[in-house]
């Protein structure tokens, strides 16, 4: 048996110098019964000593490794059983044979571990010489009784490590609480825009104040981007939502135009943002929805002819600006604009050199607020 790994199981199972328990004790009585002795003791040997976790006719709670007759069980994994300790070479010279309390009969049962490892034993012990030693049955008992204490250690064990991980767990709650706590009010105070996506229809899981307040405080939790912003989807928004999801590939942009009408009888609020599409996934990697993030654009809102990036024609048409990365409509799908705005583009585009933006048509805007099919086009909107 290595000494260094008996030891390492020995404290492993946390039992050394703790108070009396009534399991433990409970056996060391039955013991003394069973066996017609009037010391019984549950030995544990650690590396100087042997302590006694429970213990009947035998005041010391623990004494010298020197002195102890359990450390001689460790070269077996049976009883030992020493008749008269006077005439065995082993024990005639251990003080608690030759003086007070004058012991003479010993016979032990080794505490086994599952892995095979002694920790110490139960032993009975009798103040005079035993040539008959123990019956078969009284053997028998003291095994049994030696299985009982083991399983009694392993449940010990078993609660300790219990109570360990009950412990860590409560640990992990506070901790995740704490910082789900500091994320939500860094989630509810930015000043950034932020939203949750969900599904592949970007239904909104969550949404900070700085976006309601962006979007003209509408209802947006459990709606999908195209029922909650329609104008947003109108003006094919949403392809960019539907590629970041199909892909699993972010999406930034910067300068990006962005028109709200708040409500029907509210003016277009007009701006320029910067913005990422960031997928989210779940543990097996697939994408669950997407993290947005806007800002407002500052290389856009320093220059005061920004606006003119994206005109409106005279004739209702929303001349429009994609990023090279979006996916845009089919050109066909859109009306040709007039001559007049096609030159006022043209000139914007050329005198701010902005390359990542290309020309994909113009089409009449809708209002998102009635029904498509009787809106009035005499007034020009773009919407996000």
């Amino acid at each position: 048996m290595n000494e260094a790994d008996r030891l390492d199981a020995l404290h492993a199972y946390g039992i050394l110098d703790t108070a009396s328990e009534v399991g433990f004790d409970d056996i060391v009585r039955l013991a003394t019964r069973l066996c017609d002795t009037p010391v019984a003791l549950i030995s544990l040997v650690d590396a100087d000593r042997q302590w006694f976790k429970a213990r009947v006719g035998f005041e010391p709670c623990e004494t010298p490794i020197e002195q102890s007759v359990c450390k001689h069980v460790f070269g077996q994994h049976d009883l030992l059983v020493i008749s008269d300790l006077t005439l065995d070479v082993r024990t005639r010279s251990n003080p608690l044979v030759l003086d007070d309390p004058h012991l003479r009969f010993y016979a032990g049962a080794p505490l086994v571990t599952p892995k095979g490892l002694v920790l110490g034993t139960i032993c009975v012990i009798d103040h005079v010489a035993r040539p008959g030693g123990l019956t078969d049955v009284q053997a028998d008992d003291l095994r049994a009784l030696a299985r009982q204490i083991m399983t009694l250690l392993e449940m010990r064990q078993l609660i300790a490590s219990r109570d360990d991980m009950l412990l860590d767990a409560e640990s992990h709650r506070k901790k995740s609480e704490h910082e789900h706590l500091e994320l939500s009010a860094m989630f509810e105070q930015t000043p950034s825009f932020m939203a949750l996506l969900k599904g592949p229809n970007h239904v909104f899981k969550l949404v900070n104040p700085a976006y309601c307040r962006l979007v003209g405080n509408r209802q947006l939790i459990g709606k999908s981007v195209a029922e909650a912003l329609p104008d947003a989807a109108e003006q094919g928004y949403m392809n960019l939502l539907d590629e970041a999801y199909r892909s699993g590939r972010s999406f930034t942009q910067t300068g990006a135009r962005y028109a709200i009408q708040a409500d029907p009888h509210s003016p277009v609020d007009e701006r320029f943002v910067d913005f990422v599409c960031q997928p989210t996934r779940n543990e097996k990697g697939i994408v669950t929805g997407i993290f947005v993030e806007v800002r407002m654009s500052q290389s856009m809102s320093a220059k005061p002819d920004a606006r003119r990036l994206l005109p409106i024609s005279a004739s209702s048409c929303a001349i429009c600006l994609m990023p090279m990365t979006s996916q845009a409509l089919p050109q066909s799908a859109w009306p040709k604009p007039s001559a007049a705005a096609v030159s006022v583009l043209e000139r914007s585009i050329w005198s701010t050199k902005r390359s990542r933006f290309r020309w994909i048509g113009a089409a009449p805007l809708a209002s998102a607020w009635s029904d498509p099919t009787t809106s009035d086009h005499s007034a020009p909107m773009l919407r996000i």
